[in-house]
């Protein structure tokens, strides 16, 4: 997903590495040998980070995907979760090369810096990215699945 009018006065910045979450899951699984219950994935436009349910949802474990490469989770890193869980096959029905066109073309001049996936209750799935203005002001987008601008909510 090439800059997908994602630019600033700078120039285009990189999105967030949407396409690389169903690589970094598939990661995850081989490494795991089973598909686990997720708190969040997000994507930032370096990584992709898997929030992994644990010790039956009483702990939350990062695993960051980079360059094609998964690594081991830090420990450090860990927190108590406060959400629900998901699959990642209820979760990935989205088109990563065309996400992100609506929100782009309603905000044209917004710089998209990290999109995630929640759980949410009875399972529902919540997507969203953050967009930043060129003035500072950011907004938290919600999506549908296939992209539809559901709401942009303040942040701040």
């Amino acid at each position: 997903m090439a800059g997908a009018g994602c630019g600033d006065d700078a120039g285009d910045a990189d999105p967030p590495l949407v396409s690389e979450i169903a690589p970094a899951v598939e990661a995850l699984e081989g490494e795991l040998g089973s598909p686990p219950q997720y708190f969040e994935i997000r994507a930032s436009p370096l990584a992709v980070t898997l929030w992994v349910s644990a010790d039956q949802g009483r702990r939350a474990v990062p695993y960051v995907y980079a360059d094609g490469e998964l690594d081991d989770p830090d420990a450090a890193q860990e927190v108590d979760p406060g959400g629900f869980t998901f699959a990642a096959a209820d979760a990935l029905t989205f088109d990563p090369d065309h996400l992100f066109d609506q929100v782009t073309a309603e905000l044209d001049r917004a710089t998209l810096s990290e999109f995630s996936v929640l759980g949410g209750a009875d399972g529902a799935i919540r997507l969203g990215v953050i967009a930043r203005s060129e003035r500072g002001g950011r907004l938290d987008v919600r999506l549908a699945p296939d992209g539809e601008v559901l709401e942009a909510i303040p942040i701040d």
